[in-house]
């Protein structure tokens, strides 16, 4: 029994119709279809791995060109600002007892030891600061992480980092002019960041759809398979009792060409006592013409009756020997037919196998998007506590743009080494 498989659309569902084939055309017919539907498989599997590849180069694109903005901004952690992370936090020293004027307003992230409080963490070893006066507005704007390596950070400060020293005059120029910056700083902040959170969230949603899919995808595609497996197995049974019926009928064909050659030895017997008789009518032919007369019209019919008989013996050995091609050519088709589902059966195990390995894949990879955008949602409730910390600092004290700068780069060493 043949198969015709028409795929459906993206539910991966079949249409099947059963047809008895006449000619080996069908047959063939059904083979190439069953090989243009796992084609059609391995070529949608194919464009969903190309679609995820080019998810990942935009992500790749977009984080290289947040590197690049970092690198433009000369975002830096000195080894000192490390050790000052890494000696603990707590209040600092009065005004009264020498403090640093860079430390006016920063009463929540000082270090406890004097040793460490004097170690200015924000100093080049010849004196002068860092210019990260832009640092802020830019990392408002970001929602992926920056790179921790050392080799990085060393790079970016021997590439990008100038020197400024502070005086009292820039000092105060600077306080002056603070307000402004910080207020456009966190406009441009507010602006960016529902945008980011705008195109994080479409982008889950995605990711969430195309797995969803691909699942419900190879879920029918596991289905219409078995169905498949059953309908071959019923073939399969179906030719077998056509076989079982084919030899009954050669049996009987055996038996009827047994019986009329015995029906030919009876006649060729026959023949040859008629033969006799008519010899032995010869020699009496002067005494018994009439009877011979008689005789011989009587054996003119049996000739006729034989060559009648002979031609039915003829017609029926034709017939035999068509229905023994017959039967060979069936035979040979039943033996193909076999081979045939064999290799469709292991074929179908081939690709059941393929399937369950790609799942686990997609599996794998979904859990992947997962800590990733954990991650990342992390990352975004960090820089939301710097923002509100920056602006009630803002509120408290008013500060130079770098000290301010200095604070935030501070509060994002906290959310990375937490």
């Amino acid at each position: 029994m043949h198969k015709n498989i028409s795929s459906g659309s993206r539910t991966g569902s079949y249409n099947i119709s059963k047809t008895y084939p006449r000619n080996g055309q069908e047959k063939e017919h059904q083979d190439d279809s069953i090989f243009d539907d796992d084609d059609h498989l391995k070529t949608r599997y194919k464009d969903r791995e190309q679609a995820l590849k080019r998810i990942n180069e935009e992500l790749e694109k977009k984080s290289s060109e947040i590197f690049r903005k970092i690198e433009k901004y000369g975002l830096h952690e000195s080894p000192s600002a490390r050790d000052y992370f890494e000696a603990g936090q707590g209040d600092a020293p009065s005004s009264d007892s020498g403090t640093d004027m860079r430390y006016i307003g920063s009463d929540i992230d000082r270090p406890k030891s004097a040793s460490v409080w004097n170690s200015s963490p924000f100093l080049n070893p010849n004196g002068s600061y860092f210019n990260v006066s832009r640092v802020s507005s830019a990392l408002s704007s970001l929602d992926i992480a920056r790179p921790e390596s050392a080799s990085y950070y060393e790079h970016v400060y021997n590439n990008n980092f100038t020197k400024r020293p502070l005086t009292a005059s820039a000092s105060v120029n600077q306080a002056s002019a603070f307000p402004n910056h910080t207020e456009s700083s966190l406009r441009r902040a507010e602006t960016a960041r529902p945008i980011s959170d705008d195109i994080e969230e479409k982008h889950q949603v995605r990711l969430q759809k195309a797995t969803e899919s691909v699942l419900k995808c190879v879920q029918s595609k596991l289905v219409n398979y078995e169905q498949r497996l059953a309908d071959m197995h019923l073939q399969y049974r179906q030719k077998i009792q056509e076989n079982t019926m084919l030899e009954a009928k050669v049996k009987a064909l055996e038996d009827d060409r047994k019986r009329l050659l015995k029906s030919v030895q009876t006649l060729q017997s026959t023949t040859d006592k008629i033969s006799k008789s008519a010899e032995s009518s010869k020699m009496n032919l002067n005494l018994k013409a009439q009877a011979f007369a008689s005789l011989r019209k009587e054996m003119e019919s049996l000739k006729r009756d034989v060559k009648h008989k002979n031609g039915m013996v003829q017609s029926l050995q034709t017939r035999l020997d068509r229905s023994t091609e017959e039967n060979r050519r069936m035979k040979s088709q039943h033996q193909s037919t076999q081979l045939n589902m064999k290799q469709q059966h292991n074929e179908d195990r081939t690709a059941l196998e393929d399937l369950k390995q790609k799942i686990t894949q997609l599996e794998q990879q979904k859990s992947s998007f997962q800590t990733t955008l954990e991650k990342q949602a992390q990352l975004i409730k960090s820089l939301r506590s710097q923002k509100v910390s920056l602006t009630n600092i803002v509120q408290k004290h008013k500060l130079p743009i770098d000290e301010i700068n200095d604070l935030s780069i501070e509060d994002d060493e906290q959310t990375e080494n937490a």
